[in-house]
C-alpha cells in the first residue's frame, strides 16, 4: 500500500494536479471567508466593508470547482 503512495508521487503530473486541487479548495475557502466576514460587517454595523465604488469592480464570480479527493 505505502509503495503505491511513493509511486504516485513520484509522478509529476499527479503531483501538479494534487497542488492545483489544493490551491483552489484554499482559495475558494478564503472567499467564502471573505464573504461571510462581509455579510457579518454589514449586518452588524449597517456599513460596507469596501466603499460602493469599488463593489462593482470587486464583484466577480468564482468557477465553482468540484473538492478534489
Amino acid at each position: 500500500m505505502a509503495e503505491k503512495h511513493f509511486e504516485y508521487l513520484m509522478n509529476p503530473l499527479a503531483v501538479v494536479a494534487l497542488m492545483y486541487c489544493l490551491s483552489v479548495n484554499v482559495t475558494g475557502f478564503v472567499h467564502v471567508g471573505f464573504q461571510a466576514y462581509t455579510l457579518a460587517y454589514r449586518l452588524v454595523t449597517k456599513k460596507h466593508v469596501i466603499s460602493p465604488p469599488w463593489i462593482r469592480l470587486s464583484s466577480f464570480h468564482m468557477p465553482s470547482h468540484p473538492i478534489c479527493l
